[in-house]
């Protein structure tokens, strides 16, 4: 997974303040990522919403939403200025900047946002970029200009986007021998990738078990985690 053409600027290490967000907008944006969840309610989700402003001042919006059908199997999106992305950022960022993975097999839901070898980071609130960082249930970071907030949803149950506060991120550095700007392969012996690797073969066996499970499968190459390709 190449990040060629990187350009970034570490513009906005805060986030939006509430009255930096007409309430109207913001409720396009619940509406919106609602209407995705609905597509499959009886998985469980990951949401997520961006937000920029232009150069007129405008706000700009981009939007993305991953399924998993069991709770063993986490969802995964990535962010970045590539088309291809889950959520496609017109902000200075990475072609694929960053991998936020939802885990729903504990107590609660856990988010983990994942560099994806950029040789910048991304912010999660503290004064300088970091490469990983952790969070439950729902949380928020910022690429460039760009902030982004994430959410997670159980089966049956819709986004609940009017979060009066939102968690701390636990950061983290990569593991060592990760070298800047590579991309590691899936191949790696790192055992969070082993962990990728059982969750794949469980995936494989799902999908021969039940047709239900046919759409599902890796978000993109060397990318921890699974959508839903319908």
């Amino acid at each position: 997974m190449g990040n060629e053409n990187t350009r970034f600027v570490w513009a906005r290490p805060e986030f939006y303040a509430f009255g930096e967000i007409p309430p109207a907008a913001w409720q396009v944006n619940g509406t919106y990522l609602n209407l995705k969840r609905q597509e499959h309610m009886d998985s469980w989700a990951l949401g997520a919403v961006a937000m920029w402003k232009k150069r007129n001042g405008n706000l700009a919006h981009a939007y993305g939403v991953a399924f998993s059908p069991i709770e063993d199997i986490p969802a995964a999106l990535v962010l970045g200025r590539h088309s291809q992305c889950d959520v496609s950022l017109e902000t200075s960022c990475s072609l694929r900047h960053v991998l936020v993975t939802a885990y729903f097999d504990e107590e609660r839901p856990r988010l983990n946002a994942r560099d994806l070898n950029t040789a910048y980071g991304f912010g999660v609130g503290e004064s300088g970029p970091v490469k990983r960082a952790t969070c439950y249930e729902r949380g928020r970071l910022t690429l460039g200009t760009a902030e982004i907030r994430l959410f997670t949803a159980p089966p049956h149950e819709k986004f609940k986007l009017n979060a009066p506060w939102y968690p701390d991120w636990k950061s983290s550095l990569p593991p060592a021998g990760v070298k800047e700007r590579h991309a590691q392969e899936v191949a790696s012996v790192l055992a969070e990738d082993e962990e990728t690797f059982r969750l794949a073969k469980q995936l494989d066996a799902a999908r021969q078990q039940d047709k239900k499970y046919a759409n599902v499968d890796w978000a993109d190459a060397a990318v921890f985690g699974f959508r839903d390709r319908t």
